[in-house]
């Protein structure tokens, strides 16, 4: 339109297909004329890609600016008082650990997108997992005031799966169920076992509203605003694609919010 009021123009436009996924394009439009008639010129460039890299980005120096704010104000509180070092130092090691946790949840992404991420399948106890999943978010920002809960009866069975991995989408499930948790609430965490299979769920009081709920798994996806998330769509790419199990969730306004990933005890090896 820009074009036929003889005004060149370039501008970034996201389509939605009627299958539900967008299309990110960078347009140019020239108006020329040739002869008797008027013509548009209009180019098109997909830039899916280039946005997603930006997100990717984005979302990578957002959270790490976080954390790095919160290392230096501890060290501005400690000062050159050694006592309140030794109040401090469980603190800052759970945001030193954090760092390097956001490091490598950014590698491991982009290796599994790429296809070149390795898989390493061991016995795990998903009791142990779980513990290990809980401390990963002490001192986390966002379980300040809200409470991890395991279950009051472990499942004692053992299967087979890449602990790293699993850690890491259980690790996405409780991260995005204590964002949309509100202080003084729970998050648990269960497991249990059916005969082919260990399924883990993690949920939250939270009710996903349904046109959320249609997006939910979509690449640069967030219900946070701008720039934020891609949890969920690394759960289902780790959880699917290289662990071979099924990433779902439930979500009703009596019930909240679960999210499942459901585990092959014996997978092949990739």
């Amino acid at each position: 339109m820009s074009a036929i009021d003889d005004n060149a123009d370039i501008c970034e436009c996201e389509i939605i297909t009627r299958e539900g996924s967008a299309v990110n394009l960078r347009v140019w439009s020239f108006p020329f004329h040739r002869g008797d008639h008027d013509f548009v010129l209009c180019v098109l460039r997909d830039i899916a890609d280039e946005k997603y890299r930006h997100f990717l980005e984005h979302i990578f120096f957002h959270d790490l600016t976080n954390i790095g704010a919160g290392i230096y104000n501890l060290l501005s509180l400690i000062g050159n008082t050694p006592h309140k070092y030794i109040e401090y130092s469980d603190m800052l090691v759970c945001l030193a650990r954090e760092i390097l946790n956001e490091i490598e949840a950014q590698r491991d992404l982009l290796d599994a997108e790429s296809g070149t991420i390795a898989i390493n399948i061991d016995t795990i106890s998903p009791n142990q997992l779980l513990h290990c999943v809980k401390t990963l978010f002490r001192g986390n920002p966002a379980a300040e005031g809200r409470e991890i809960v395991l279950p009051e009866h472990p499942e004692k069975s053992i299967f087979h799966s890449d602990p790293r991995l699993l850690t890491r989408v259980i690790g996405n499930m409780v991260k995005n169920a204590l964002e949309a948790s509100c202080p003084g609430e729970k998050v648990l965490l269960s497991c249990h076992r059916k005969p082919h299979h260990m399924v883990f769920s993690v949920h939250n009081r939270k009710y996903i509203d349904e046109d959320i709920q249609l997006q939910l798994f979509k690449r640069a996806f967030s219900s946070k605003g701008r720039g934020r998330g891609l949890g969920t769509y690394s759960m289902r790419l780790l959880g699917e694609h290289y662990l071979k199990g099924r990433v779902s969730f439930s979500s009703t306004p009596e019930e909240g919010t679960t999210f499942y990933i459901e585990l092959p005890l014996d997978p092949e090896t990739p």
